[in-house]
């Protein structure tokens, strides 16, 4: 009988680290912002002001603390706050495009949603689907990224990725989002990414990728934010 390999224990948290207690997130401050930028957490459900308070109480509680320390602390605080506002404050007035809406709709469906602000999601997503949003209004400032309202239960080793294309679904993408495993079908995350700057008014193609031919995403809405 082959051996069982053991998985290796996890790295112990280092005794100065800032450890968090927040809806969706325990665990060290430097461990939660590491999984933000790589969107394997959702900042949607993490309180901005229930980690400052956590902050701020381990600052006034401390007898001695080094300067530098709480300084770095701050610094990750602080791009978590511009991660977060990226997701919840975009700019402009642009309203989200809710993907049952697109004006074509390739190889998927429209099905009930249980996300919060229920209506509808796409679902079924699969490589080589699409669909088309007409007459986009970017604006006149430059829109940078794009923010999806996703979910997904994608199985190990299937590697998804949403492509944004401006007026052609075979023009180069303006950019890429990758997706992964959020939890289940019905859990939903807000994911952004970065795109090359557009303005005016477009036709918007969202190409849908995959190493396998599996179903790896339902799709609630997408916004361009500045």
């Amino acid at each position: 009988m082959a051996a069982v390999a053991e998985s290796p224990p996890p790295e112990p948290v280092p005794a100065d680290a800032l450890l968090l207690r927040l809806d969706g997130f325990e665990g060290p401050l430097d461990l939660l912002l590491e999984l933000a930028r790589g969107q394997k957490v959702d900042l949607a459900r993490i309180s901005i002001l229930a980690l400052v308070e956590q902050y701020l109480a381990v600052i006034e509680g401390a007898r001695r603390i080094r300067l530098e320390l709480a300084a770095d602390w701050l610094v990750m605080a602080a791009w978590l706050t511009w991660l977060k506002s990226r997701l919840l404050l975009p700019s402009g007035s642009e309203a989200a495009d809710e993907a049952e809406s697109a004006a074509e709709k390739n190889g998927v469906e429209a099905q009930d949603t249980e996300d919060k602000d229920g209506g509808q999601n796409i679902g079924w997503v699969s490589n080589g689907d699409s669909l088309r949003f007409d007459d986009v209004n970017f604006g006149d400032s430059p829109a940078t990224s794009l923010v999806a309202r996703v979910a997904s239960a994608v199985a190990d080793g299937v590697n998804g990725r949403i492509e944004i294309r401006i007026d052609s679904a075979t023009s180069p993408p303006v950019g890429n989002l990758p997706i992964g495993n959020t939890g289940g079908w019905q859990t939903w995350r807000s994911q952004a990414t970065d795109i090359t700057a557009v303005t005016g008014v477009h036709a918007v193609f969202l190409t849908f990728a995959a190493d396998r031919g599996d179903d790896f995403l339902n799709l609630n809405y997408i916004k361009f934010t500045h």
